[in-house]
């Protein structure tokens, strides 16, 4: 309504006008509205990423300036689970990019998109924020809402995806005793799935040979809400099935090792940068080793005897270890399940070589026995008796075997070839760390000879000599001698005349003898 006279004025002719054209009294009209819905999708399940926690900011299209501006930021939807245009009021622009204040215009509602002279109806919707544990995949679609007023991307082919967070594992593997780092273990990696409520097998970590296990070069077989169905991927992603969940299990431990099962659970976050190194003491895998005691010593006493040289070999012949004795027990450690022999290759100074040591190694944490003993070399005495002039064979002879402190430990009789021979002597000297020290001292003493013959009681001493280790007895053999004792005949007369005669012969010689010396005399 206008009153000519007093709203009218002057146009360029004079003429009486109603000016109705400046903003203020302009005919007024509120551009086409209408609004956008986003979806977030997890990009391996497809399921619906249900957190609420993305930002999606909406830009308008000032052709003017040739530039978008953001106007506003869709809010989250608990119930249909998108972000929307409601509740939002969204601050739109002019040609020239300044804000347009919307407050008094007609029919404006809060949650709209219009259309406006400066934009044109041409938005987009752009993901600025991805949710917790999340990255950003770059959703960024443009829209106008001249053509269609109502814009959905909320289904699994248009829907805003993003993909979780990514990161890499390694795993340190080490012996449970010395710390030393292990290859040669077996680990397998599983995801937690969340519709099945169950762990999942996505692969197997590599070995890198130098005790360290990691994800890189594995292939990750990742589950969608149907654990027959996988998508491969290089690194463990957060997904709306596994919400970050993993864990490692050994599935076989280095040869020579027990299996400790080890189990390290895994939850990805956004504070791993990508990156979850199991090296700390408490994430570190540890291996029980499989060890087997061997103990070298004496049959006599039980020592431990210091320098034997020992080898084990296994089933096919091949050498696990070969070592000096050095009166300790020798372990073998990280030693795999099978069967081995004990071989002595040269034993101390004062033993024998041993038979070899047949054992079977299980697997067990128990630390495994194994004993080999030697004995020590002995000594034998040997005694030939004999006629010294004749050379006979003499049975009879009776001789003792006495020790440094004059101790009888065998008598000796020769038999009817003049032999006698003793018992097998330990005569080593060995100190308390079972080492040979040198030979005893003995003596053999004649104490009874053969019928007929003198008594021969003069000692005779000794050492048995240790030869090697392959000659188990030192013999000693001693060659001796007895002289005939003189034997008087009685019973003959011719015999005995002949010897009175001698003597009277000799008495009287004598007697001449001394009556001539005297005549000189005088």
């Amino acid at each position: 309504e206008f009153d000519i006279t007093k709203d009218s004025v002057k146009d360029e002719n004079g003429n009486d006008v109603i000016d109705l054209t400046g903003y203020d009294n302009a005919a007024q009209n509120l551009g086409k509205s209408g609004d956008v819905k986003v979806a977030k999708y997890d990009s391996i399940t497809k399921e619906k990423v249900l957190t609420g926690d993305a930002e999606f900011t909406v830009q308008e299209y000032i052709e003017v300036l040739e530039q978008w501006i953001p106007v506003g930021i869709l809010t989250y939807d608990d119930e249909a689970k998108e972000y929307v245009c409601d509740g939002v009021t969204f601050i739109f622009h002019d040609e020239e990019g300044n804000e347009i204040n919307t407050d008094g215009i007609p029919d404006y509602t809060d949650g709209k998109l219009y259309y406006t002279t400066a934009n044109r109806g041409k938005f987009k919707v752009v993901e600025t924020s991805a949710p917790a544990n999340y990255r950003i995949d770059g959703f960024e679609k443009e829209f106008d809402i001249a053509d269609e007023i109502s814009v959905r991307y909320n289904s699994t082919s248009t829907a805003a995806y993003d993909t979780g967070i990514r990161s890499m594992v390694e795993l340190v593997k080490a012996d449970s005793i010395t710390n030393e780092k292990l290859k040669g273990a077996k680990f397998t990696v599983q995801e937690w799935s969340e519709s099945n409520q169950t762990w999942l097998t996505v692969g197997m970590l590599t070995d890198n040979g130098d005790g360290t296990y990691t994800t890189r070069g594995m292939d990750v077989n990742l589950h969608t809400g149907n654990s027959a169905e996988t998508i491969t991927a290089s690194e463990l992603i957060y997904t709306t099935q596994n919400l970050g969940k993993y864990r490692i299990l050994e599935t076989e431990a280095p040869a020579g090792y027990l299996n400790d099962l080890y189990v390290s659970d895994i939850l990805m976050s956004d504070t791993d940068l990508g990156v979850i190194e199991l090296t700390s003491d408490d994430l570190k895998a540890t291996d029980t080793p499989i060890r087997v005691s061997i103990s070298k010593e004496s049959v006599t006493d039980g020592k431990k005897i210091i320098g034997a040289t020992l080898t084990v070999k296994d089933s096919e012949g091949n050498v696990i270890d070969t070592w000096i004795t050095d009166g300790a027990e020798h372990i073998l450690s990280a030693i795999p399940a099978g069967k081995y022999t004990l071989i002595e290759e040269r034993a101390a100074e004062g033993y024998i070589v041993a038979s070899n040591v047949e054992f079977e190694v299980t697997e067990t944490n128990e630390i495994q026995k194994v004993t080999m003993v030697d004995e020590e070399v002995k000594g034998k005495v040997i005694i030939n008796k004999t006629d010294k002039a004749t050379g006979k064979k003499l049975k009879g002879a009776k001789f003792e075997i006495r020790d440094e402190l004059g101790r009888v430990i065998e008598t000796l009789v020769t038999d009817d070839n003049g032999y006698a021979e003793s018992q097998l002597i330990s005569f080593g000297i060995y100190d308390d760390n079972g080492t040979y020290k040198g030979s005893k001292k003995y003596t053999i003493v004649e104490v009874a000879a053969p019928s007929g013959y003198d008594l021969d009681s003069t000692p005779v001493e000794f050492t048995f000599e240790y030869q090697d280790d392959q000659t188990p007895v030192v013999t000693k053999t001693f060659d001796l001698t007895n002289n005939s004792t003189p034997v008087v005949k009685t019973g003959d007369n011719m015999d005995m005349t002949v010897i009175m005669l001698a003597l009277l012969s000799v008495v009287a010689l004598l007697a001449s003898a001394t009556s001539l010396r005297r005549k000189e005399d005088r």
